[in-house]
């Protein structure tokens, strides 16, 4: 767990950002419950002390 850097919520996916680079990309669509998946990604990023980050108005451009 300690690859990742910050977590970022959008209206549609989580991002974890990851100290190599890259990303994981979990889509809500895909969770049976998105509510319990932010609260165990926050309790992670509380853990490693690093950041979670609610982009709930964030829109592609």
């Amino acid at each position: 767990m300690a690859v990742l850097e910050k977590v970022i919520e959008t209206t549609e996916h989580f991002y974890t950002t990851l100290k190599t680079g890259g990303y994981l990309i979990i889509p809500k669509t895909k969770i049976e419950n998105p509510g319990e998946m932010k609260n165990l990604l926050k309790r992670i990023c509380s853990k490693l002390n690093i950041q979670f980050v609610e982009e709930l108005n964030w829109r592609w451009k």
